[in-house]
């Protein structure tokens, strides 16, 4: 009895371990997206666009992005509850954005180096 106990101590402590490490190794690509969202959605449309990796930036310029972003609620919760990572590959965030009234958008973000190669917000709360 004293061995199954330790066995499964030790699977909820490299579980703990693990949820730790994914936690703490996509912070940075978790606090990117959430910036992207509330400075696109602010009206900060230069600064969001300078999160975008060279090659999105490429194909939305400023201008662009206030026009897909014109008219958008702020957001005042943002949150991410799925997280995918691996060495070589895009990070890959999903979650929710909340507006004062309410609103909730999906989120959907991809992202390389700590810069953003993809990203879907839908519906845009208006």
């Amino acid at each position: 009895m004293k061995t199954v106990l330790k066995v499964l101590g030790g699977l909820v402590l490299v579980v703990a371990l693990f949820a730790g490490a994914m936690f703490f190794f996509t912070s940075g690509s978790r606090d990117i997206a959430r910036q992207f969202v509330t400075l696109s959605t602010t009206g900060g449309h230069d600064e969001a666009r300078a999160l975008l990796h060279p090659g999105l930036q490429d194909q939305l310029s400023t201008d662009k992005m206030a026009e897909m972003f014109a008219g958008a609620k702020p957001y005042e919760k943002v949150s991410f509850s799925s997280v995918s990572t691996g060495t070589g590959k895009p990070t890959t965030l999903e979650g929710t954005a909340t507006t004062v009234d309410g609103c909730m958008s999906v989120l959907k973000f991809e992202l390389l180096n700590e810069q953003i190669v993809g990203f879907d917000m839908s519906p845009l709360c208006r």
